[in-house]
């Protein structure tokens, strides 16, 4: 990739769901760049469409990245095809998130989900949230069905941080784990990125045989009775093998 491609890519990826405005201060701190550069690419991004400049002086992503966003999600066949079960299960037990889950980069990113309703912990996951894929049930299963050496190479140049007391930092203890999921088929985790959650995951398989997203239904320990959560691998499995052969997977 050119050093060019380098620095326009830098200030696009610098807008977040949190940081949807931003100043030419503020990008020139986030992307590292002399402000004489970084006005320079500005221009040229303004002229594509990839950023605008609103009424206030600040910048945002332009209609171009929302049409290309747009592209890419109708590549999604897994969303489309997921969604209804998603709905399903959702509607079944309120009390739980659905969630589906796919590899970005070295992270995972959610593309589509079902909020809880009901008391207890409050945790969020919306579409577009980015989370380590070292870390919870969905993102374990990420890394188990990818090509184990790619896997490997991942957990060696990834930053591990401990989101709360349970998240796992010990690349050669999540290798043994993806070897447990594999042979289950599905992966849980408790508390390791939301204190007091639990969840299940299970890959989604396309045509070509490869694990393209991962289905996850998580919900609240303290509100869960242990021999209930024992019902979800069956129903989770049920439902991602349903999935996976609407994708044109021919696998057991």
């Amino acid at each position: 990739m050119s050093k060019t491609t380098d620095k326009a890519l830098s200030i696009i990826s610098s807008f977040t769901l949190n940081t949807p405005y931003q100043s030419v201060d503020q990008l020139t701190k986030k992307t590292n760049l002399p402000q004489s550069t970084l006005y320079r690419f500005l221009q040229g991004l303004s002229k594509t469409g990839y950023v605008i400049q609103n009424i206030h002086g600040t910048y945002q992503l332009g209609p171009t990245v929302l049409q290309l966003g747009r592209i890419a999600e109708a590549g999604y066949e897994v969303r489309t095809l997921a969604v209804p079960l998603m709905d399903s299960l959702w509607e079944r037990d309120w009390e739980k998130t659905i969630s589906l889950w796919v590899r970005f980069g070295d992270s995972r990113l959610c593309i589509e989900s079902r909020e809880r309703k009901g008391g207890g912990i409050k945790y969020s996951i919306h579409p577009g949230e980015t989370l380590p894929i070292y870390a919870g049930a969905a993102g374990k299963v990420l890394l188990a069905f990818m090509e184990q050496s790619a896997a490997k190479e991942l957990l060696k140049r990834v930053r591990f941080k401990k989101i709360t007391p349970l998240t796992p930092t010990h690349p050669q203890k999540l290798l043994e784990e993806m070897s447990i999921v594999r042979n289950k088929g599905f992966a849980y985790s408790e508390g390791e990125v939301y204190q007091g959650t639990y969840g299940f995951s299970a890959p989604l398989f396309n045509s070509r045989g490869l694990a393209e997203a991962a289905l996850a239904i998580s919900g609240i320990l303290e509100i869960e009775k242990k021999d209930r959560r024992k019902e979800l691998p069956d129903l989770l499995l049920e439902v991602s093998n349903k999935i996976s052969k609407d994708m044109g997977y021919q696998g057991g």
